[in-house]
Order: C-alpha cells, then structure tokens, then sequence
C-alpha cells in the first residue's frame, strides 16, 4: 500500500529549489512528476549556465530581468 501511496500521491522533487518545487506542485500530478522534473532540470541548467538574471514565470516560461 505504501509504494501505491507514494506513487499517486508524492512527487518527486530530488535536487529541485524551492522555486521549482512550487512549480511542480502547481502545475503537475504526482504521477507525470518525474517527466516534468526532468524539464525543470534541464531548464535550470541553462538558467546557470547563461549568468544572467532570469526566473521561471508561472507559465513555465523562463523570463530575463536583465536591462538591455
């Protein structure tokens, strides 16, 4: 029953900020969390890897606060 449980109703948030935690819970059912956890990942990555000053809108969209 345990594993069930954990299954349908926790998702995995392994290696995630904060910020991306609550994205996760807004935006995906615990089933389809590993998927999703993935993307935020990768989006992350790219986020440190460019230096500049972005975040995750509540779109899922990655927006700059860089001036230009």
């Amino acid at each position: 029953m345990c594993i069930v449980f954990a299954y349908f109703c926790i998702p995995e948030t392994k290696g995630l900020s904060l910020e991306q935690v609550d994205l996760l819970y807004q935006n995906v059912v615990p089933v389809h969390s590993v998927s999703y956890r993935k993307r935020l990942l990768v989006e992350g990555t790219e986020l440190k890897e460019a230096g500049g000053a972005m975040a995750i809108t509540k779109d899922g969209d990655i927006a700059s606060s860089e001036k230009v």
